[in-house]
């Protein structure tokens, strides 16, 4: 099976390259037998109203939703997604601790609606796919999830809709159950993409 028959099994997927405040723009993407419509969001109210409407299989989102156990600034996740070669933040870094809580307040408030929720690492993904990333170029990035199969409706995306888009696809590969997981149950599991779509 393909990634283009996986496309056609699954049902719509949101994506979501969460920024860390509510006035920076959030990449926001559905994904949808490979077509990807995108656009900018700001407010949870908007991210959570354009997601509800969208009524989605699974809802990917790049940030980390979960905390660390004890009085570390690390999850296992954060360690092992470093020991896979992968560059990721600590999730309490001072820098990145409003994006931690708004991402953990975000789910709560999706689950609370029925919605499933997981956690990506687009920049990963791209990395296992062989999809070029964010600092290859905007274009670079955009053709390349152009040859995962997918159809990006929106003209000129920005970087953070394509992020958008990569967290999506995390969602469809964790879909047809073609996934790895970094982390453990009680601090919360990172998605990944196997690297392969043969069966």
């Amino acid at each position: 099976m393909d990634i283009t028959e996986i496309f056609q099994e699954c049902d719509s997927v949101v994506g979501i390259d969460l920024a860390a405040k509510p006035h920076n723009e959030t990449g926001f993407a559905i994904l949808k037998k490979g077509i990807a419509k995108t656009m900018l969001l700001k407010s949870d109210d908007e991210i959570i109203n354009h997601t509800l409407k969208t009524k989605p299989s699974i809802i990917a989102i790049d940030a980390p939703l979960s905390l660390p156990e004890g009085d570390g600034i690390a999850r296992e996740a954060d360690k092992l997604l470093v020991k896979k070669g992968f560059r990721c933040f600590w999730t309490l870094l001072p820098s990145m601790k409003p994006l931690t809580l708004r991402g953990i307040k975000l789910k709560e408030a999706l689950e609370k609606q029925g919605l499933r929720v997981i956690e990506v690492f687009p920049s990963a993904t791209q990395k296992i796919l062989g999809i070029p990333t964010k600092k290859a170029g905007k274009e670079k990035l955009l053709k390349g999830l152009t040859e995962q199969g997918i159809a990006i409706t929106t003209l000129h995306p920005s970087h953070h809709e394509l992020d958008a888009v990569t967290a999506a696809l995390t969602g469809i590969f964790y879909l047809a159950g073609r996934y790895e997981d970094a982390g453990g149950k009680q601090e919360g599991l990172v998605i990944l993409p196997l690297n392969t779509m043969e069966t």
